[in-house]
């Protein structure tokens, strides 16, 4: 059967529970691994076109989609022609004025679309389209749709963040990126500064997959209090030099906020949205200023970027391996690296570019710090 809920067994296992999909060389083994043109290779991998063998019809074959058989891939030629189109957006720039309102549709007719803003991936629980969503923040919206009788369609996903002058006073969060399990840092800073005494600012995230566990504050704009529950949503921050007879215009990182991604949490791009009421920002003549807001994101990963060999270190041997690949030495095919660690500049393609971006960062160029270079 060609049925995505049927399980397909590796002939010469003894133990057969875990596999999900058999097509020659290429199979899964559980939510973690499975093998490629017989070389073991992680579930993003599993995934990705430029992993498997140049003879391999990824497209009419494979698929995978975690709403759909556990999150394993599967075999989907048997659902292309009953399943429901995926959510399209009449927006396609992702950078927008505050205020844009996005219209989602779909080419079935009758197919209901649910969407959520948190980052986490859609069901029938989540938010029920009925009318545009209208973009005042940074915002990723995440949109399948559904209807009886029919597969539901792959989950579409539209990012857009809001334009902002350069000359205009902003807050703006640094993203992130990690690992389940691991933790990172999220800088709130200030550009253009006019003037205030004192911020009153509301942090909001994903609870379900990200943590936060320590607010680091700076000391620049006067004294601090935070909320003492960091588990509540929003997650309230002020500011206030009440006492202070001049404007602070300061400019910088005033908070470094610790986040911790949590366990089981979903390969994906989880947003971290700040904001506040008008009024809560204000001068030394108690006349509101206003801020634009940049919002950020963590993108949770299954690898390390530079990590081409996989021995969750990023060395010397990385280059030489990805040195070998792109020269076509025996052995060091498409399936012996990690691609996506390879790609350092995130352009989907692994080039001497990339390798040159390798060397920089292990020779401690500045601003090749921190992988990938975007």
């Amino acid at each position: 059967s060609s049925s995505i809920e049927n399980s397909y067994l590796i002939s010469g296992y003894d133990d057969f529970s875990g596999v999900k999909v058999d097509y020659g060389n290429n199979y899964f083994i559980d939510k973690n691994k499975g093998y490629i043109n017989g070389n073991e290779k992680s579930l993003l991998a599993m995934t990705m076109k430029a992993t498997y063998p140049s003879t391999f019809d990824f497209d009419e074959v494979w698929s995978i989609d975690e709403d759909k058989n556990d999150g394993y891939p599967y075999l989907q030629w048997e659902d292309s022609l009953n399943s429901v189109s995926a959510p399209i957006a009449n927006v396609t720039d992702e950078a927008v004025a505050r205020g844009t309102q996005v219209k989602l549709s779909t080419n079935t007719y009758g197919a209901t679309i649910y969407y959520t803003l948190d980052g986490s991936s859609p069901t029938v629980d989540s938010i029920c389209y009925t009318e545009p969503i209208v973009i005042e923040n940074d915002t990723i919206i995440k949109a399948f749709a559904v209807k009886d009788d029919m597969y539901d369609s792959n989950v579409s996903e539209f990012i857009y963040t809001i334009a902002i002058d350069e000359n205009e006073p902003v807050i703006a969060l640094s993203d992130g990126k990690g690992r389940v399990g691991e933790t990172f840092d999220v800088e709130i800073s200030l550009k253009n500064n006019p003037g205030i005494i004192s911020a009153m600012l509301k942090l909001e995230y994903n609870n379900t997959y990200l943590e936060l566990t320590n607010i680091s504050d700076k000391g620049e704009l006067g004294a601090s209090v935070f909320g003492n529950n960091k588990l509540a949503i929003p997650y309230k921050m002020n500011w206030n030099d009440d006492a202070g007879y001049e404007n602070i215009t300061y400019n910088g990182t005033i908070a470094t906020l610790t986040f911790r991604i949590k366990d089981d949490t979903p390969i994906g791009t989880y947003p971290i949205i700040i904001s506040y009421d008008y009024g809560e920002i204000y001068n030394v003549d108690l006349a509101p200023v206003d801020f634009n807001v940049k919002n950020s994101s963590v993108v949770v990963l299954d690898y390390i970027s530079g990590d081409v060999n996989g021995d969750q270190t990023v060395n010397s041997i990385d280059r030489t391996i990805l040195a070998r690949y792109l020269t076509g030495w025996d052995g060091y095919t498409d399936a012996s690296i990690s691609y996506e660690a390879a790609d350092l500049n995130g352009d989907g393609n692994v080039t001497s570019l990339d390798r040159t971006i390798l060397a920089r960062h292990l020779t401690g160029w500045d601003g090749y710090e921190i992988l990938p270079i975007k």
